[in-house]
């Protein structure tokens, strides 16, 4: 028989734990995952493992993911007495998800944020809307605070959001 494959986990939030897609993958072929955390131990049979790594597979590969990200490179933020504003025109999301990166850089020559920062419409329509009639096309754009967006993105809060984890419910098996 073989030995299960194990990797270890640093989180587990409500009840869940997000296991890397290519640990999954190991253990589908071995006998198994041992997903280990906190000194305790859960094991996943190879056959879940195989079934949960090709429905991830399947997901990642649905039409509605095969839309390409909306690259936007924004040349400041909005000045918002203090707060800084991202605005993304709600036209972007017509051909799916928006990824938002920085170009503005502060006094010591750093950006706002490193890397882009990933937008769905839903998010985005939970904040208000402003509307610019000043341009050649009128424009609305939604008025997402930085700070909000940045704890979006680090909370992951989406499930849309393409992931390389794959997540399960924290069974520890009994000492």
């Amino acid at each position: 028989m073989e030995m299960p494959h194990e990797t270890y986990v640093t989180e587990c939030i409500d009840g869940i734990v997000s296991v890397p897609k290519d640990e999954v993958l190991k253990g589908s072929y071995c006998g198994g995952l041992v997903i280990r955390h906190n000194r305790q131990k859960m094991l996943v049979t190879a056959e879940i493992c195989t079934s949960e790594y090709i429905k991830r597979v399947k997901i990642n590969q649905s039409p509605k993911n095969k839309m390409a990200v909306n690259k936007l490179f924004l040349e400041k933020p909005i000045w918002n007495g203090g707060d800084l504003l991202v605005g993304v025109a709600t036209k972007r999301f017509a051909k799916g998800d928006v990824m938002v990166y920085s170009r503005y850089r502060n006094k010591s020559g750093r950006p706002l944020w490193e890397g882009g920062l990933y937008v769905t419409e839903k998010f985005a329509s939970t904040f208000p809307k402003k509307h610019y009639n000043n341009t050649a096309k009128p424009l609305t754009v939604y008025m997402i605070p930085l700070n909000e967006l940045l704890e979006f993105n680090d909370n992951k809060k989406d499930d849309s959001r393409p992931s390389d984890d794959i997540a399960f419910n924290w069974t520890p098996e009994p000492h």
